[in-house]
């Protein structure tokens, strides 16, 4: 069954709401001030150095000194492309409680630290409570026919897709960072009332011309 969590006011424009979604769990963000994205495209001048003065060098400067003139021209200031790094988001997050501040706040923050993280396996989590000599040699010589089975071996973390104001909508992401301010402001029960977050996400990959216009909804 699907599950949701954090601002299940439906009064509230979508528009002022992030979804993240992972599996069959959705994470949903007030969005108190405005996010970012950057896009880092690579250029660079191979040619900066190359002319024929670069090679007789001492021709070239004397080129220079008797007429003013340069062996170096147009050619040398010409960019090349060399790769488009995946897109980053910084999404400032906002969850405040209503009527249920477990689901509303804690259980939010909870699911969005789960979604970055990383599975162990049993095996290595049991190794790790108590880790012996023969933990380890047992742990090295389990089975490849188990490991194949998905039964042996840590799981990376898992990609999200993000739903920003219903405007921008990417489905390969990772989230590489997650920041949690201390709430400050408890229930008589001890649960944080509210909780302020900033997730910064990366796509899995380079965005090419149709990938992005295809993020804009």
């Amino acid at each position: 069954m699907p599950e949701e969590y954090g601002c299940l006011d439906n009064s509230l424009s979508k528009h002022l709401k992030c979804y993240i979604k992972q599996g069959l769990v959705t994470v949903i963000g007030k969005l108190p001030e405005g996010y970012s994205k950057s896009l880092q495209h690579n250029w660079n001048s191979p040619f900066s150095d190359d002319s024929p003065g670069s090679v007789f060098q001492k021709a070239g400067a004397v080129l220079q000194m008797t007429t003013g003139k340069t062996m170096k021209g147009f050619l040398n200031s010409f960019l090349t492309w060399e790769g488009t790094e995946p897109m980053q988001l910084s999404i400032p997050l906002f969850f405040e409680a209503e009527a249920d501040p477990e689901r509303e706040v804690r259980l939010a923050v909870m699911h969005l630290e789960a979604m970055s993280s990383p599975t162990f396996s049993k095996e290595v989590k049991n190794f790790l409570k108590s880790p012996s000599v023969k933990g380890a040699i047992e742990l090295a010589g389990s089975k490849f026919d188990e490991a194949a089975k998905g039964e042996i071996g840590n799981r990376i973390p898992q990609k999200i897709s993000i739903n920003i104001g219903r405007n921008v909508i990417l489905r390969n992401c990772v989230i590489e960072s997650l920041e949690v301010e201390d709430p400050m402001i408890y229930s008589s029960e001890g649960l944080p009332l509210q909780q302020t977050c900033t997730l910064n996400v990366k796509t899995r990959s380079t965005l090419d011309t149709t990938d992005i216009m295809n993020s804009y909804q």
